[in-house]
C-alpha cells in the first residue's frame, strides 16, 4: 500500500482494525510529518485518529499523550536519520517496534499513562523526574 492509500483508508475509516498495526500506526504519523509542520502534523494525527476510533467503535481507546509522545518522538528520530521512506526510518530505528518493555516506559511511569488526565491530556514524560 502506498503512503498516499494508506492515509486515504486511515481517513475514511477504511482501514480495518486488523490492518491498523502499532506499525501501520507509526507510518501514518511518519507520513504525516514528512507532510506537515510539526504542530499541524501532532494535530492531524490526533485528530484522525479519534475520529477512526469512533468510526471503529474504540472512541475510549485514544489516549492523547500516547499519540503526542509518539509524534514527537518519530519527528525527533526522523530528525537524527533522515530517512527518504518509512522502512528506512523504521531500519533506523526499530526499538519503536519495542513491545516489552513498551516503548514508552523510557519516556513515562505507568501510573502516568494510566490516568485519566494523560488519557484526555498531553502531559510531559515524567521518568527521572
Amino acid at each position: 500500500m502506498t503512503d498516499d492509500e494508506l492515509i486515504e483508508a486511515f481517513e475514511s475509516h477504511r482501514l480495518t482494525r486488523e490492518a491498523f498495526t502499532h506499525e501501520a500506526h507509526l507510518r501514518v504519523g511518519w507520513i504525516y510529518l514528512q507532510r506537515l509542520p510539526l504542530g499541524e502534523a501532532c494535530d492531524t494525527m490526533a485528530r484522525e485518529l479519534l475520529a477512526w476510533d469512533i468510526a471503529h467503535g474504540l472512541g475510549d481507546r485514544y489516549h492523547e499523550t500516547v499519540t503526542w509522545a509518539f509524534m514527537f518522538i518519530i519527528h525527533e528520530k526522523q530528525l537524527a536519520c533522515g530517512a527518504k521512506t518509512f522502512d528506512a526510518f523504521l531500519e533506523a530505528n526499530p526499538d519503536l517496534m519495542r513491545k516489552s518493555p513498551p516503548f514508552l516506559a523510557g519516556y513515562y511511569k505507568d501510573a502516568t499513562l494510566e490516568s485519566e488526565l494523560a488519557r484526555k491530556n498531553f502531559l510531559l514524560p515524567d521518568v527521572g523526574r
